[in-house]
C-alpha cells in the first residue's frame, strides 16, 4: 500500500480509538470497517486517489455512523473534549496566527494559479463540444479528493 494511503486510513483509525470508546458489541463493526477501508486502500495510487474513493463509498457512510455510535472515551464528551484539549495546550497564540497566515498564502497562491488554469482551459476548450462537462466533473472530483486531505495527518 502507498504511504501516503497508509497514512490517511491510519489517521482515521487513531481518530476513532483515540478518542472513542470501542464497546463489545461494536467491536466487530469497527474492525470491519477497518478492513474495509485497507481493502479500499490497497488499490489507490495515493491518498487524493484513496480520498475520493472513499468518499464516493460507502464506507464515508458508515464511518458518519461509527462516529455517531461510538461513546466518547471518559464519562462525557465533555471529558472527551478535555483530553483532546490537552493533547493541544502547549499550542501558543503565535503558533496559531502563524498556521493561519501561512495557510492564507497558501490559499491565495492556489486560487491565482487556479484561475490562470480555468482561463486557459476555458479558451481552449470553448470550442470543443462537451469539453466543458468533462473539465466540471474533473474539476468536482478534485474538490472531493481536497476535502479528503483533511483527515490526513499533517507532518
Amino acid at each position: 500500500m502507498e504511504n501516503s494511503v497508509r497514512e490517511s486510513i491510519q489517521s482515521r483509525k487513531d481518530m476513532i480509538t483515540g478518542v472513542y470508546s470501542i464497546p463489545a458489541e461494536q467491536k466487530e463493526r469497527v474492525e470491519a470497517f477497518f478492513a474495509g477501508m485497507d481493502a479500499l486502500g490497497q488499490g489507490c495510487a495515493n491518498a487524493d486517489d484513496f480520498e475520493m474513493k472513499f468518499a464516493q463509498s460507502p464506507l464515508m457512510m458508515e464511518y458518519s455512523s461509527l462516529l455517531q455510535a461510538l461513546p466518547p472515551k471518559g464519562a462525557t464528551a465533555a471529558g472527551a473534549m478535555g483530553t483532546i484539549a490537552s493533547q493541544y495546550a502547549d499550542v501558543t497564540a503565535g503558533d496559531v496566527a502563524k498556521e493561519v497566515a501561512e495557510g492564507i498564502a497558501e490559499d491565495a497562491a492556489r486560487q491565482a494559479k487556479n484561475a490562470v488554469k480555468s482561463e486557459v482551459t476555458n479558451a481552449v476548450f470553448s470550442n470543443i463540444p462537451g469539453a466543458s462537462a468533462v473539465s466540471g466533473a474533473i474539476g468536482t472530483a478534485k474538490g472531493i479528493a481536497q476535502l479528503g486531505g483533511l483527515f490526513r495527518k499533517k507532518k
